[in-house]
């Protein structure tokens, strides 16, 4: 493949590994998908990368709890994400056909210590870290000053945050407030940042942040049938045509927007059985490869590169930067490592 060719394309939001607990008990789509089939699509469709994290739920909580908002330890996990990102490693490491790029998720709010442990053990064999921050029903502002933000920083590597306007402890001005007590460590504000002008302003303005478009289609569908009085907050956005929205969205922050499918959640379906939407990875992809090549190289590989590796990424050799992570975890994983294995 060659890596410098306009087609070339890093998807900056997928899913693998584990299961969205949440989802499955209530009855909600989607509910899992494992890093092989992941890989498929990306090889099928020819995109150079995906950054991958497991689906959102942690094994540490109570099943039942978080069916009821109660977030209760009692699962099978000693703390949060010890199984999930273990599994998540082996799965990108055997399966990933060198094209996904492992990020691990991360609960500030819960068993801090013994997660660096393993994040430090690890070091070297990932590309972030991932809080969501609802299905961790933790903040993104407790990530200031914690452990995890010295890890990455030594480590130079991103942190994205799964944001949402409601719960207000979801909301992206949290994430504003991280990157800018924390200018050392780059972040990026998932899902569009709601459209909303003051946060998309922030991040033009913050060198060490970011946001991706995930998942537009979803978010056009959703957006479009929101009533105009709720939409005098955000940018103005032609959610009818994806094509241009996009566009729009890319101009608010040229240098900062990453191109993200949320693969699998570019089909959404509620408990009472309502497809909220029923787009593919192709049609995301689809729409990207459709954009103007100035758009698409921006946020389909310069802004990534940027992001992911830092400042120098198209100074050095992607390839070989990336291919030295993907055969450091595979060396961990043929290891028997107590934590990789």
């Amino acid at each position: 493949m060659d890596l410098v060719n306009s087609r070339s394309l890093i998807d900056c939001h997928t899913h693998a590994t584990g299961l969205d607990l949440y989802n499955l008990s209530v009855g909600r789509y989607p509910t899992s998908q494992n890093a092989r089939d992941l890989a498929k699509k990306v090889a099928w469709m020819g995109l150079a990368y995906a950054v991958c994290f497991p689906m959102p739920a942690s094994l540490y909580f109570d099943s039942a709890s978080l069916r009821d908002g109660r977030f209760e330890a009692g699962g099978i996990e000693r703390y949060p994400f010890e199984l999930i990102n273990r599994s998540h490693l082996r799965e990108c490491s055997v399966f990933g056909q060198g094209r996904l790029l492992p990020v691990l998720a991360i609960d500030p709010c819960n068993r801090v210590e013994e997660q660096v442990e393993a994040l430090s053990e690890w070091e070297g064999c990932y590309f972030g870290f991932k809080l969501h921050t609802r299905a961790t029903n933790c903040c993104a502002s407790r990530l200031i000053g914690s452990p995890f933000i010295d890890l990455a920083a030594r480590a130079n590597i991103p942190i994205i945050i799964h944001t949402k306007p409601v719960p207000d402890f979801t909301h992206a001005r949290h994430v504003v407030q991280v990157a800018k007590a924390h200018p050392e460590v780059r972040f990026s504000i998932a899902h569009a940042a709601d459209f909303d002008r003051t946060i998309v302003a922030h991040v033009a303005a913050l060198p060490n942040l970011f946001f991706d478009s995930s998942p537009f289609l979803s978010l056009c569908a959703e957006y479009r049938s929101q009533p105009l009085t709720e939409r005098s907050q955000r940018l103005p956005i032609d959610f009818g045509d994806p094509n241009t929205g996009l566009q729009s969205l890319w101009r608010a922050a040229p240098d900062k927007l990453l191109w993200g499918s949320d693969e699998p959640w570019t089909a959404i379906c509620s408990a009472d059985g309502t497809a909220l939407s029923s787009f593919s990875y192709e049609d995301e992809y689809s729409l990207v490869m459709s954009l103007p090549e100035d758009c698409r190289s921006r946020i389909g590989w310069s802004n990534p590169l940027r992001f992911l590796l830092g400042d120098n990424a198209l100074e050095v050799s992607i390839a070989a930067a990336i291919s030295t992570k993907l055969e450091r975890l595979a060396k961990l994983i043929g290891s028997g490592s107590r934590n990789a294995d």
